[in-house]
This record gives structure tokens, sequence and C-alpha cells, in this order.
């Protein structure tokens, strides 16, 4: 009777053994995604995080916007669905062991949004001053009018493109601009130059 029971619990043991190797310790997951329309979205990448793996698990869906994520250890998991123009969308699953659980989104179009930021240390509400000094000597020897418009349009952004042929500044209107005229001679300069002696 002993050998008996002994034979017994050997049979059972082995039994227990082989059908706990039969089942699968791990589960699946996979689905389809699509667009808004309801056709296939293809290449969208497909992430399953979950504090049962080491890691992240990706894939990639296929051209019919399948996929399928094998061999999971049972748990929770947050699925991301990520996809260039559309929005990612993330779902939360629980894995069993020995489970296939189908995850099926359908993804939204991303809204497109651009932010440009300039930053600039230059203050562009002062006014900008211009200016220009030239010797009684400089004036002789350039070619220019023997009168004040023609010492004034040496300086840098003046033209004469004014009403009535009136000196602009930087392309303001003639009556816009202020420019000064100073002058200062030595007597005997001014005498000399003028034929006095």
């Amino acid at each position: 009777m002993r050998v008996s029971t002994l034979l017994y619990a050997l049979l059972l043991s082995l039994g227990a053994v082989t059908l706990h190797a039969q089942t699968t310790p791990t589960g699946t997951l996979s689905g389809r995604v699509t667009d808004p329309d309801g056709l296939p979205l293809p290449r969208v990448t497909v992430t399953a995080a979950s504090d049962a793996l080491q890691g992240n698990r990706v894939v990639t869906a296929s051209d019919n916007g399948d996929y399928i994520v094998p061999f999971l250890p049972a748990g929770e998991y947050i699925v991301t669905f990520e996809q260039t123009g559309f929005s990612s969308a993330s779902r939360n699953v629980r894995v069993q062991v020995a489970d296939s659980v189908t995850v099926s989104v359908q993804m939204t179009l991303s809204v497109l949004s651009e932010t440009v930021v300039v930053a600039t240390s230059t203050d562009f509400t002062a006014a900008a001053t211009v200016g220009a000094s030239y010797t009684a000597g400089l004036l002789e020897t350039l070619p220019v009018n023997r009168d004040i418009n023609g010492a004034v349009l040496l300086a840098p952004g003046t033209t004469a493109t004014g009403p009535g042929g009136g000196v602009t500044f930087s392309g303001a209107m003639s009556y816009e601009g202020l420019f000064w005229l100073t002058a200062s001679c030595s007597t005997r300069r001014c005498a000399t130059r003028h034929g006095r002696s």
C-alpha cells in the first residue's frame, strides 16, 4: 500500500509539472491603429510601459495598421501610440497570464502650432542720429555744389528726393529731418580766404 501511494504521488506531481509547462507565463497585446476616417494608419510607434518590464517594449505598426506586442509579463500597462502629424494616444490595459488583449485606437490629427521668439537688445523706438563732419579744405576739393545742399548731401543716408528737391534723411520726408550747420573760422583765415589781408 505504501508503494502504491508513493507511485500515485509521483504520477500526480509529474502531471502537475506537465500542465505547468503547457501554460504561457506571458500575455500578448495586439490591435489596429486607424486615422480619423477609419483607414489603417501605417508605421505608428506603439510603446508598452509597465513596472513589470525592464524598460519599455516598442514596436511599429505594419502598413495595414496592425501591431502585436508578444511575451508581456502579467501586469498593468500604459500603451502609447505616436505618429507624426497625429496627437499621441494612450490606453491603460491589464494583461493576464496566457491572455491576448486587443487595443485598437483611432488617432486624431494634431493641431499644428509654431512659436517664434525674437529676442533683441536693440531699442527700435530710439531715433537714429546720423552725423558727419567735413573741413573746409575737404569741401573745396570734393566735386559738390558750393551751396548748403552740397554740404548736407555728403552726410550718410541723405538724398535730394524730397518735394521740390528737398533733402530727405534715411527715407523720411524732407520736413521731418533736422540738420545743423555749424562753422567756425578764425578771423585771419576767413579774411585770407575772402581776399582780405
